[in-house]
Parts: C-alpha cells; structure tokens; sequence
C-alpha cells in the first residue's frame, strides 16, 4: 500500500501491533483525515535519546504505526503541492536533507551562499542573452491569482517555442545561436509511476539535424565532477527527455492533467489580463483566455518526438568568469551553444531503462516505502556546509 494515494484510500502505511508487516484497518479517507488526525500541527520527526531526529517521519497510534511520506508532507505544508522536481527525484543529492526540510526540522535557517546566487545569476544571463529584444523580454502584467501566475509562465513558454523551429531540421550551414534554433529555460510536465514530475530544461537546440536537450551546471571548479555525480546529471537529463517526448506526444495528457489538480484550466483570466500579451503573440482575437487555450497552442508549437535526438548533454559552467585551460575543451568538445565560462559538455546515449532503475530507486522515498539516504561515504565533506548536521541522523 503506497504511502501517497491521489484520491481517496488510506493515508500512510501502517503496521499491525504485534505482526511485523500486517496491515492495520485504514486510516480516514483523504476528506477527514486532516482533521481527524491534526496532522498539520504537530511535529513529525521527534529526537531520539541522542538528540538526533529519525530517517523516516512517523508516529504511533492506536491503530499501529502511521508512516507519512515525503509527498504528503510537502502537501501538508502547501496544499496541493504534491509533485516532486526533476532534479529531486532522478538526481538527489541528500534525502535526509530533503525529508527535514519537508518536517521543518527546527535548526537555524540556512542562507544563500555566494555560490548559489552566482549559479542562479549565470542561468539567469544566459536566457537573458538569448531573448534580450524579443517577446519574451518585454514587460509582463502583475499576476493576482495562481491561474495567472500559471499563465504567465506558459505565455513565457509558448512565445519560446513559437520562435524555435520545429517543424523541419534546419541545414547546417543555417544554425547560429538564436531563439529560431535554440530556447532556454522550458518547463517540462509529466507523470512517471504514479508521481507528479516538474521541471525546467535549461535547453534545447539544433545540432545534426536532431533537437538536443542539455543540462547546465555551475560549479567552483575547473574539471568535471566525479563519475557518480556526473552520472546522477545524466539521469537527470533522462528524465527530462522522457517527460518532453511524453508531452511531444500528448500536451493535454501530461500538462493538461498536470495544471488540472492545481487549478481549473478552463477559467477565464481577466480580460485585461490576457489583453496586455496583444502584439506579444499575436492579434487580440488570437490570443486565448484560459489556460486550457493556451495549451493548445503549446501543443502546436511542439516538435514531433521523432525530432528529438537520442542522446542527451550536460554543461559544466564556470561560475567565475575565468577562462577554462584548453585541454579540458580537448577532452569534451563544447558546441556552439555554450556559455563563455563552459569547459566541458558531456554526451550520453538516453537509455530508458536505465531511467527506470533509478527511478525505481528514488520514487519509493517520496511516497513513504523506505528511509531517507543521505549522502555517500566519500561525499560526507559536503555536509560540514549543511545546517542539519548536528541533528542529523545519517551524518552522526
């Protein structure tokens, strides 16, 4: 029994008393049990003797033992934010991080560190240098509403998409770093195994005569990173082409579907709401009110899936804007979509079952049918970093 039901079913996993395994009677259905149970104020992970919080939230009752998961934390703490990442559920680096931030483990806030912002200030200078003086540039009307706030962002994609060739490989001789043979920054929907996946590619571009799907990543450094993370990028560029072919194939099954549990896709914005995007994607009587139009219009603006390549790409970004020594260029060969500070771009067939492995490692997590695993041995000096540490029960 899953510890996360989309409708109805009983609310976590829980034990017999006195038979290991053996399911007690079922919790209150999805409608009651938040108030049956207050689950929204009270504390689920409690020190043990060491002062160290637990693996996995869960609490005793009289029934047995209630397991809540990952993805009905994060739906305790916003309503209807039961979906995971891309990166969280193909690529995580702590799960136990993960799982006491959902728990609002009380510990002093983290900040931003310089090389957060400064990786945030990279992705964020590479789309601005790709649609600086096009549609997507111009300013944008105030969103008031969560149906808004979704709008914009699909306007901000379908205006990407609506500039990208899809309908044809361009010839070689054709392609040149703008918004007709590259985007940035696409939102990708979807769902894998019963799991409501988000995520945002940072981009895709022509090259022989294939749509290419790359990751970028910033980094300190001026190598690449060790195997496993390097190996945990290129899954989690797998994952983004899977859900983009899915969407390729069928926008109202995967987006649709998706905004569907959010809101409701087939209300009206205000009328000078949709009025303000005149000019920016067509005549007014073109433009649709409701999301549910302007997934359709998405919809036409997607490539085939037969245009996407087998193969996926991660780039590795400086940070700083020093220049990379030539022979890390020797090594892995940049293109001629990388940033100034790029040093390397490593290619990786997409191999779905491989995919599905991982995936079927991580997902169990999310809906409460394991405990959360933190980082690796040879990675436990990233932790000195972490706010959790002196109560973390996988570092100590």
């Amino acid at each position: 029994m899953s510890g996360f039901v989309r409708s109805g079913g009983s609310f976590g996993r829980v034990w017999g008393k006195s038979s290991p395994g053996v399911a007690a009677p079922s919790l209150p259905k999805y409608g009651d049990r938040l108030e049956s149970y207050d689950f929204r104020n009270r504390p689920w992970l409690q020190r043990d003797r060491s002062g160290l919080f637990p693996l996995m939230a869960e609490e005793k009752t009289e029934e047995g033992y209630l397991r809540i998961s990952p993805l009905q934390l994060k739906a305790l703490k916003n309503p209807g934010s039961n979906r995971v990442s891309v990166t969280a559920a193909s690529a995580p680096f702590c799960e136990v991080r993960t799982l006491y931030e959902l728990a609002e483990v009380a510990v002093e806030e983290e900040k931003p560190t310089n090389a957060m912002e400064r990786g945030a200030q990279v992705h964020n200078m590479a789309e601005y240098s790709l649609y600086e003086a096009t549609e997507v540039s111009l300013p944008v009307p105030p969103a008031t509403t969560p149906t808004e706030e979704w709008y914009q962002k699909l306007m901000n994609m379908y205006l990407k998409l609506s500039m990208l060739r899809t309908d044809s490989a361009p010839a070689v001789n054709e392609l040149e770093m703008s918004p007709t043979f590259m985007a940035r920054e696409i939102p990708v929907f979807g769902n894998y195994k019963n799991t409501r996946l988000f995520g945002i590619m940072d981009l895709i571009y022509w090259r022989n005569k294939k749509l290419n799907i790359c990751d970028m990543k910033t980094t300190y450094r001026r190598s690449v990173p060790e195997e496993p993370q390097m190996t945990s990028h290129i899954h989690q560029t797998m994952l983004y082409h899977y859900l983009f072919s899915d969407m390729c194939r069928d926008i109202d099954a995967t987006m649709g579907e998706y905004l569907r549990d959010d809101i409701c896709i087939d209300t009206d914005v205000r009328s000078e709401f949709s009025a303000a995007y005149e000019g920016q994607s067509g005549p007014a009587d073109t433009i649709p009110t409701s999301i549910s139009g302007l997934i359709k219009l998405i919809g036409d603006e997607l490539p085939k899936p037969r245009s996407l390549a087998k193969t996926v790409s991660v780039e590795y970004v400086k940070r700083s804007e020093d220049r990379v020594p030539e022979e890390y260029q020797d090594l892995y060969p940049l293109s001629d979509y990388t940033q100034r500070q790029s040093f390397a771009v490593v290619q990786a067939p997409v191999d779905y079952k491989e995919l599905k492995r991982v995936m079927s490692e991580t997902l169990p997590f999310w809906h409460g049918q394991r405990a959360a695993i933190g980082v690796d041995a040879d990675s436990m000096n990233k932790c000195r970093y972490c706010q959790f540490r002196p109560v973390c029960g996988w570092y100590n």
